[in-house]
């Protein structure tokens, strides 16, 4: 959203999230704008789309879909389709599996060497933050990694394949699907809603 309202002043944003804690920090963050972003606290799978008051050229998500059982992510992907003006945009910036089960699992070993690596770049003052993350970055590795074929539940990281995600859009009625970026478990995808 910040960097949306750096390069366009006329454009006007709504901020969405379930977390008190994120919406603090982006009310922070975001202050500088002041009437330029609505901030929005309800979940996903909520009709959070009843509180915008116009249609949006652009739906953008980061790192939240994957928390959603497929189903879910499939409708809410479907729910995105149907609020957006004719020609606008959804974009999906999100952890996704990969089509081989052992490109994923070296993906989410990326992610836990680079946690690891990226400590030395933690200045002293700062590391308990870094701790405390560290913690809950340790649960996801038991999660992700050491139960890797255990059933997961609703919350948990349900990592789908990205080209699944996609025919999901296609199907949905989604032009110009594609995949924009692929670095390791991070993955944007999105389509165009047509015209």
């Amino acid at each position: 959203i910040e960097k949306i309202l750096e390069t366009n002043s006329s454009a006007v944003c709504y901020w969405i999230d379930y977390s008190e804690d994120f919406l603090n920090v982006a009310k922070d963050k975001l202050s500088k704008y002041d009437n330029k972003v609505k901030f929005i606290l309800v979940s996903l799978d909520e009709p959070w789309e009843s509180h915008l008051s116009s249609q949006p050229d652009f739906v953008f998500s980061m790192s939240a879909i994957h928390h959603l059982e497929n189903n879910e992510k499939r409708a809410l992907y479907a729910r995105c389709y149907d609020i957006l003006s004719d020609g606008g945009w959804f974009i999906n910036i999100d952890e996704m599996k990969t089509l081989n089960k052992d490109a994923y699992l070296l993906n989410l070993y990326q992610w836990i060497n680079h946690v690891e690596e990226y400590k030395s770049n933690i200045s002293e003052n700062e590391m308990h933050f870094y701790n405390k993350w560290k913690t809950h970055f340790d649960n996801w590795k038991i999660r992700n990694v050491d139960n890797i074929d255990r059933p997961k539940s609703k919350g948990d990281d349900l990592h789908e394949i990205f080209t699944i995600q996609m025919n999901w859009m296609k199907e949905i009625g989604f032009s110009n699907v594609d995949i924009f970026i692929k670095y390791y478990l991070w993955c944007a995808v999105g389509g165009q809603k047509q015209t």
